[in-house]
């Protein structure tokens, strides 16, 4: 018998449910990773976004090799569909295991494709709320307040919490933190990655893909390993939580990240848990080093608005999206995916 665990694009943690499943029979597991240009095509993603999740992918690949785990690398699949279902053959396969996506037309797609055996499907870990508790949460409920949310979160995971008291005695400071661009401040750099050799080989096949993206993929500077994500954090704490909360809705030509963590692409894709990320800036505020103004409206995005927006969606049913409830009948102009407009905020 043997197991195969599915790891997508956006899965990419050792602690993920499909892998931590099989940890306890890991000789008899193999693990399959898929590359799908055809799949890129069928929505217009950013050239570095792909450059992003196929090099994370690979490095991922190499760190599961280096903890004994075997993991096969599809780079070159037409389908997922396909590819599975040969795997499967090739490896007689008995169970594939796949940690539940957060795409809800992906997971409409995995209950249907036919493959050769069993497949089944992990709770999705890399949240703090489940949906089941999001939904539990909501229910009944005629409207979904993200502030309450937020504050049930902040009770439920003992984040930045004085017994059963907001730290600080206020539960949310965004009045405070609405100060405009301050030309006196020099927002500090981010930290970037020089492309290693696994990383230049993705963006040159990239750039050569025949399929309807957008943007440039060099220069590309964003971090593909989980040492990245986590330097990624520990540079946003010492360098950008200074001015991030009363500066975190400010906007200035020239400074495109501002005060901001940059920490999204990275918790997305699993290089990096929202638990870990709330726990180090919390022992950092109580160690004193960071403003509690600061801090909670860190908190809020983590812990509020990623959190809230992941249940919604979840939450509504199938036909949310044709709902319309505004009345939209126009396109979306192409200058959102081109940034050829006067509006500075979508240059």
């Amino acid at each position: 018998m043997t197991i195969g665990v599915w790891i997508l694009g956006d899965q990419l943690s050792l602690n993920q449910s499909a892998l931590m499943r099989s940890s306890n029979e890991r000789n008899q597991t193999r693990a399959i990773m898929i590359e799908s240009p055809s799949h890129v095509g069928k929505r217009p993603y950013h050239r570095q976004k792909v450059v992003l999740l196929w090099s994370a992918m690979r490095h991922f690949r190499d760190a599961l090799r280096n903890r004994r785990w075997k993991c096969d690398y599809y780079s070159h699949a037409e389908d997922f569909e396909s590819t599975l279902k040969n795997w499967v053959s090739d490896h007689s396969i008995s169970e594939l295991r796949v940690m539940e996506p957060n795409d809800r037309p992906f997971m409409m797609a995995l209950s249907k494709i036919e493959i050769g055996c069993p497949i089944e499907v992990l709770p999705n870990n890399q949240f703090l709320w489940t949906t089941d508790e999001f939904r539990e949460w909501a229910s009944g409920r005629k409207r979904l307040v993200l502030e309450y949310f937020y504050r049930e979160g902040r009770r439920k995971f003992d984040v930045l919490m004085d017994g059963p008291d907001p730290a600080g005695g206020v539960w949310n400071y965004d009045k405070q933190n609405r100060e405009p661009p301050r030309e006196d401040l020099e927002p500090p750099s981010p930290v970037w990655f020089e492309p290693d050799k696994m990383t230049q080989e993705v963006v040159e096949r990239v750039e050569l893909l025949n399929i309807p993206l957008f943007g440039e993929s060099q220069p590309f500077r964003w971090g593909v390993t989980r040492e990245h994500a986590q330097a990624v954090l520990e540079h946003f704490i010492k360098e950008g939580f200074s001015f991030f909360g009363p500066q975190e809705d400010a906007m200035r030509i020239g400074h495109p990240y501002m005060w901001h963590s940059l920490l999204s692409p990275y918790l997305n894709i699993g290089l990096i848990h929202p638990s870990e990320v709330l726990e180090r800036v919390q022992k950092e505020y109580e160690k004193g080093g960071l403003e509690l103004q600061s801090v909670e409206g860190f908190v809020r995005q983590i812990l509020g608005w990623r959190e809230y927006l992941r249940g919604v969606y979840h939450f509504v049913q199938e036909d949310y999206a044709e709902s319309n409830y505004f009345q939209c009948d126009g396109t979306i102009p192409s200058f959102f995916w081109t940034g050829e407009t006067k509006m500075r905020c979508l240059q």
